[in-house]
């Protein structure tokens, strides 16, 4: 039921109250409104617009990458899309300000009886119920969540330090002939766009590139079909993986990202990123290879520039630098992110050939943006197939990754390159959790393949694993090898050990990985 039916019917439930089962007799008068009660119907429509606006825009998301998104600022917002969370709050406020103020001069020119309640009491009363109606059904899902959050942030658990692999430790060993690596990370991603048959919810595969090279290469899957990485069962969330900057973070570091040091903020908006952590950059930054980071917004949003740049040096391309180079006219901006998909692939291939150029390996991590939330982006002209923008959108990114791929497939490189493609996070688009809410059978799981691997997989399919895992499976696909099984928290999904949710459960991981540890912070 829409919200704003649910408000309308809450505020003509009060007024049929005392009109109809109370019988009373109404006198209109003149009346005046204070001029402090205007001020407070103005904070209500403010604050209620702002309450409403990010809970849209935040539809869908855990109460960590919420709070993570407020406390980033607004560094990688591009002007249109500051231009269109400014409209549509002051749109909101507007509309429920003239509302508020209509309710209120009609109802305190009524007489009960005879007798008239004093007047501004009567608006004060009818504001706090105005204001109680939106905030209580806004804000519910936060509170809950936060007590929940902070509740298990506030107990001591001993679980990273128990289960951490140290890669210092772990003596990584490359092969003679060192592979390349491409390691393409889909916004959003994930199987629920397929269709029913391949493992999806979608009455259309919205996503059949990238089904095929699944099917054809290797697919890690929490099922017979397509699959992978978890994120939530149940009441259950898996912490610090469900934003992109704690999607890079988990899959390269086996670690999540946690926000709080036993629920105090961070004093500094800028901190370290793991700076006490070994990660896949900087071991591939050890053993020779020269990488570049690449994305088609400002790299510096969520402090992705940051940890790339802390851990193993990484280069970093970014909407910024694609103006310098060439790629995108001076001042282009495309009023979603900054760059659209298809002009960051052509910026991939420049970057490539130069890499494969160059001596040495290289290793070239690749941040799509097209889909995602709320509405994604669709190229001009590109053939609308479907009803809402973010289907196509889905479709778009679809076909621009698999023209990648197969150009990939035609360079002098691509023999001694392993590609791997994986989801950072469900998507929060309406579209998908509308999907998510009609099928609650369904579990939703990141896409990912890995092309040309070394490592062959001992058993892919109903594997329980999260993007932790991600870390030491990566670096045996393009043939390294350590001791043992896993790094970080994770472990190979090439070998036949089992990963930390499939030894202890789901929500057991989750529960414990939100849990306050003296281990974890002393790699931040």
């Amino acid at each position: 039921m829409p919200k704003s039916f649910v408000k309308l019917a809450f505020i003509v439930g009060i007024v049929y109250y005392l009109i109809v089962v109370k019988r009373i007799n109404i006198e209109l008068e003149k009346s005046k409104i204070s001029p402090w009660v205007f001020g407070f119907v103005l904070l209500f429509s403010v604050v209620s617009s702002l309450m409403f606006w990010f809970r849209k825009m935040m539809q869908g998301a855990t109460f960590e990458s919420a709070m993570f998104t407020v406390r980033s600022g607004v560094s990688g917002i591009t002007s249109g899309m500051t231009m269109d969370a400014v409209r549509d709050i002051l749109l909101i406020s507007l509309i429920c300000m003239g509302f508020a103020l209509t309710i209120i001069y009609l109802i305190s020119k009524i007489k009960i009886n005879g007798h008239r309640l004093g007047r501004t009491h009567l608006q004060i009363m009818i504001v706090i119920m105005l204001f109680l109606s939106i905030f209580l059904q806004d804000s519910v899902y936060y509170i809950s969540s936060y007590r929940t959050y902070a509740k298990l942030a506030n107990e001591p658990s001993n679980f990273i330090a128990e289960n951490y692999v140290n890669p210092k430790d772990a003596n990584i060993t490359f092969p003679d002939k060192k592979r390349n690596l491409i390691y393409i990370v889909l916004e959003s991603m994930e199987n629920t766009f397929a269709d029913n048959k391949s493992g999806g919810i979608s009455n259309t595969n919205l996503i059949p590139n990238l089904t095929n090279l699944a099917n054809k290469n290797v697919n890690f899957s929490n099922n017979d079909k397509l699959g992978g990485s978890l994120f939530r069962i149940g009441e259950a969330e898996m912490p610090g993986v469900w934003w992109t900057t704690a999607s890079l973070v988990s899959q390269t570091a086996g670690l999540p990202l946690k926000q709080f040091d036993s629920m105090k903020e961070y004093k500094d908006r800028t901190p370290t990123i793991l700076s006490g952590a070994w990660t896949l950059t900087d071991i591939l930054a050890e053993n020779g290879y020269n990488q570049v980071f690449m994305c088609g917004s400002y790299a510096g949003f969520g402090g992705r520039d940051k940890y790339f740049r802390q851990h193993g040096n990484v280069e970093i391309k970014d909407l910024v630098t694609a103006e310098a180079d060439g790629i995108i006219p001076e001042g282009y901006n495309n009023d979603f992110w900054g760059m659209e998909d298809s002009k960051l692939f052509e910026y991939a291939k420049k970057e490539l050939k130069r890499l494969a150029e160059a001596d040495g390996t290289f290793a070239l991590t690749l941040l799509t943006v097209d889909t995602h939330f709320p509405d994604g982006w669709v190229d001009e002209g590109s053939n609308a197939r479907f009803k809402t923008k973010y289907e196509n959108a889905i479709y778009n990114s679809d076909r621009l990754v698999g023209e990648f791929v197969r150009w990939l497939g035609a360079q002098g490189f691509y023999k001694n390159t392993t590609i791997v493609l994986v989801g950072d996070h469900p998507s929060m688009s309406e579209f998908a959790n509308h999907k998510g809410e009609k099928n609650p059978e369904h579990i939703r799981a990141t896409y990912n393949c890995l092309i040309n691997s070394v490592a062959k997989p001992a058993n892919s399919k109903y594997r329980m694993f999260s993007n932790l895992d991600m870390f030491p499976t990566i670096l045996s696909a393009i043939g390294a090898a350590y001791d043992g099984n896993g790094l970080g928290l994770g472990i190979d999904l090439f070998s036949n050990e089992h990963t930390l949710i499939e030894q202890f459960g789901f929500e057991y991981v989750a529960n414990e990985l939100h849990k306050a540890s003296k281990f974890y912070d002393k790699l931040k």
